[in-house]
C-alpha cells in the first residue's frame, strides 16, 4: 500500500492563500455588511430594537462625560492637539483632488473633534468632506485596496458619530452608505487579504 506523500510548500501555499482570504475578507465583508442592514430602516419594522449612534468607539451617554474631562488638565492638552489636527483637516478638505482614503481620514477625524467638543463646525466640516468622497464605482481616487480597508473603516466610523446630523440630509447619508457599500464590495469580490500588496 501506497503512503500519501507529504503536501510540498508550493502545493501548501494556494490553500494557505485562500484562508487567508477567508479568514481575513469574510469577517470583514460580515461585519460591514451587518453594519449596513443595521442602517435601514426595514430592521426597525422587523421588531428589532431602532439603530443608536454613536456606538464603535463611544456611547452617546458617554460624550458630555468625556468632554467635562476634556476641560481638566491633562486632558486640556489633548483637545487642543485634537483641535489643531482637526482645523488642519479643515483646510485640508478644501483641496478637491486628493486620495480618497486621506478624505476619509479627514472625515474620521472631524467627526470625532465634533464628537468630544460639541462644536457643530466640525461636523459641518465632516459633511463638507464626506461630500467629496465618492466610492470606487462612483470614481473615487482609490490607489489600493488597501486603502480601501482602511477608507472603509475610517468612513463607518464617521457615520457612526455623524449619524444623527446626517439624518437631517438625507442625500449625503444616502450618498455615504452607498460609499461605504461599494467598497465592502470592492474587497469581497477581490477576494482581499490583508495586505494585498496590488492595487485596485
Amino acid at each position: 500500500m501506497q503512503r500519501p506523500q507529504a503536501s510540498s510548500p508550493e502545493r501548501r501555499a494556494p490553500r494557505l492563500r485562500r484562508r487567508a482570504v477567508v479568514f481575513g475578507v469574510l469577517p470583514l465583508v460580515f461585519g460591514l455588511t451587518t453594519f449596513f442592514i443595521g442602517l435601514g430602516t426595514g430592521i426597525t419594522n422587523s421588531g428589532l430594537p431602532p439603530e443608536r449612534h454613536p456606538v464603535l468607539l463611544l456611547q452617546k451617554a458617554d460624550a458630555p462625560l468625556i468632554r467635562d474631562r476634556l476641560t481638566r488638565s491633562p486632558y486640556r492638552e489633548w483637545r487642543r492637539r485634537l483641535e489643531r489636527l482637526a482645523d488642519t483637516a479643515a483646510v485640508r478638505s478644501t483641496v478637491r483632488a486628493r486620495p480618497a482614503v486621506d478624505k476619509a481620514r479627514d472625515a474620521k477625524l472631524l467627526a470625532f473633534a465634533y464628537t468630544l467638543t460639541g462644536e457643530r463646525e466640525y461636523a459641518e466640516q465632516a459633511a463638507t468632506v464626506l461630500t467629496r468622497l465618492r466610492g470606487p464605482a462612483q470614481g473615487g481616487n482609490w490607489r489600493s485596496l488597501d486603502d480601501m480597508v482602511q477608507g472603509a473603516a475610517d468612513l463607518a466610523l464617521s457615520y457612526d458619530l455623524l449619524a444623527p446630523q446626517l439624518r437631517a440630509r438625507e442625500a449625503l447619508e444616502a450618498k455615504t452608505r452607498l460609499a461605504l457599500f461599494e467598497l465592502g464590495d470592492e474587497l469581497y469580490r477581490s477576494r482581499y487579504s490583508w495586505p494585498s500588496g496590488r492595487s485596485s
